[in-house]
């Protein structure tokens, strides 16, 4: 199962590279962030990568918010990128096939009922947490900032 994820994540990443409109590379990064969860949800437990995944997607939605805000719509002409790629199919295939052998098998019990011990919050948790919502609250200030109401990055 690490392996069909690890594959995914090396196939979104090479979707990173095409894009360069930030709705689009923001879709991109919260695919790669749901596949690394999944992958710690797997090898760490359900906790951590759930927490994993709320930290994630509480920063890209609030950095790719403020982006979008800034940068005008550009209008995509032909037919959609990512819909008519032999590569977007290929992947759903192996997404369909690797979410059907999980839950056909028995590994769901593996993979939801590992980790049990992560529960436990020690030290170094609290450490990690409190420094990942600083990084957060940084993040978000320096955005606010750059994209004040009156001036903008963009505006002149």
């Amino acid at each position: 199962m690490e392996v069909f994820v690890l594959f995914f994540l090396l196939v979104v990443s090479q979707m990173f590279l095409s894009f360069s409109f930030p709705l689009a590379l923001g879709a991109v990064i919260l695919s790669l962030g749901v596949l690394v969860a999944l992958l710690m949800v797997m090898v760490g437990g359900p906790l951590f990568g759930f927490s994993f995944f709320m930290v994630l997607v509480g920063g890209v939605l609030v950095v790719f918010g403020y982006t979008i805000s800034l940068v005008p719509f550009i209008k995509v002409e032909g037919k959609g990128m990512v819909f008519n790629s032999k590569w977007f199919y290929l992947s759903l295939f192996f997404v369909s096939c690797s979410f059907w052998w999980m839950v056909s098998s028995e590994t769901y019990k593996w993979v939801f009922l590992s980790g049990v011990e992560i529960f436990f919050f020690s030290g170094e948790w609290g450490v990690i947490i409190v420094l990942l919502s600083v990084l957060l609250l940084v993040v978000m200030i320096t955005v606010v900032s750059v994209a004040g109401k009156q001036h903008g990055a963009l505006i002149k």
